[in-house]
């Protein structure tokens, strides 16, 4: 992230707690972001800061949102807390076959990656 007024991030997850204060925070620094999620936004974003609803678990949906993009924080995840554990078909679904998604759908469009302790973080080479 040399040129953050440069890139575009998809931030999956990106409705929830912590997607949407790193989107805020990329935002400042004047990075173009999209917000990949299944619910809508809670708070009201910037008008430049784009929304997708969609579902990493759909590899269409997953594919179109990451097109063009310079970098997927990959947040999205089912089943952390409380009875959502109960449901492993959901956990599995979203955790594993989503995450798939996402990772394939950075190799379909060139989009290569690291990864970080806390998070899963896909980004293109540095131009």
């Amino acid at each position: 992230m040399n040129n953050a007024r440069t890139d575009t991030f998809l931030i999956t997850g990106g409705c929830g707690y912590f997607g949407y204060r790193l989107a805020c925070s990329l935002h400042k620094k004047g990075a173009k972001i999209i917000l990949f999620d299944t619910i809508s936004p809670k708070q009201e974003l910037p008008e430049d800061i784009v929304f997708v609803q969609g579902d990493i678990r759909e590899y269409a949906q997953v594919e179109k949102a990451i097109a063009g993009v310079d970098c997927v924080f990959h947040l999205a995840s089912y089943g952390m807390s409380g009875r959502e554990q109960l449901n492993r078909h959901l956990i599995e679904a979203v955790n594993v076959q989503g995450t798939q998604n996402v990772l394939q759908a950075c190799i379909e469009h060139g989009v290569s990656g690291s990864f970080t302790p806390a998070l899963l973080t896909w980004c293109s080479e540095a131009k």
